[in-house]
Formats: C-alpha cells, structure tokens, sequence
C-alpha cells in the first residue's frame, strides 16, 4: 500500500468519525505512557500515536497504517489483540481494564488495555480505539 493510499484510506475513515476526530488522535500523541490505536472493522490500523509506534518498535505511524495486528505481530501476540477487537465489534460494548500476558514491547510486563467500540456519523459500528498502558510504566 503506497502512502497516498494510507493517506486515502484514513481520511474516510477519519471523516466517518467526525470533526472531532483528529484533536482526539492528537490527544494522545501527547500521552506519554498511553498507547493508543484506531482500527477500523476489518483490522486495519487507522492511527497510533507515538509511544505506541516507540513501544511496538514501528518508525513511524505511517508504516502501520492499513496493517492489521497480524502483519506486524506474531500469533500469540497478534491473535489476543484482534480477538480484544472482534469482541468489541461483535458486541457494540467497550471492555474495560483487560490485562493480557502479551505486551506489545514483547517484556514480562502486563498490559492492561480499555478498548471502545468506535461509530460513524450515522452511527454505525466503523472500528475500535484501544489505550493500553504497560505495566512497568507505573513502576
């Protein structure tokens, strides 16, 4: 997928979020011990923000971009954090305070994640917001 295609592809999405979607990605691009990601409902990453991309090892954002967890993880890794998503999409309800064994910085560590379902202007189902925080973060 070429960067005019990730540019083209987040811009539909970011524009069936709303106007508001923007200043809550930037939001977290401030936080620096939350990780943060939007998917839309087929997986793919929508944005990050930096100490996500520092904490998983990505560049920059938009090497993620239309990447599904599968594409920059291994199984164990990849299938927990898109099993978290299609429960989220399957029920329409956020999961709040979930610990998983497989940290995306590959540590010791525990995550403990909230992921929310996200919709669209007319308000149906477009994807998921996740913040996670490792646990080390917090000493």
């Amino acid at each position: 997928m070429t960067i005019r295609d990730k540019k083209t592809l987040r811009k539909a999405f970011f524009r069936e979020l709303g106007p508001n979607a923007e200043a809550f990605k930037s939001m977290f691009d401030f936080a620096p011990l939350l990780c943060f990601y939007m998917k839309d409902t087929e997986g793919r990453i929508m944005a990050l923000n930096r100490r996500n991309c520092d904490v998983c090892n990505i560049k920059d954002e938009w090497d993620a971009i239309g990447l599904r967890s599968d594409e920059i993880f291994p199984p164990p890794y990849a299938e927990d954090y898109m099993a978290l998503d299609r429960e989220v999409l399957s029920t329409g309800k956020p999961v709040l305070k979930r610990v998983t064994q497989y940290p995306a910085d590959r540590s010791m560590n525990f995550m403990i994640s909230n992921v929310y379902p996200l919709h669209g202007s007319k308000g149906q189902l477009i994807g998921t917001a996740r913040a996670y925080r490792l646990t080390a973060d917090n000493g």
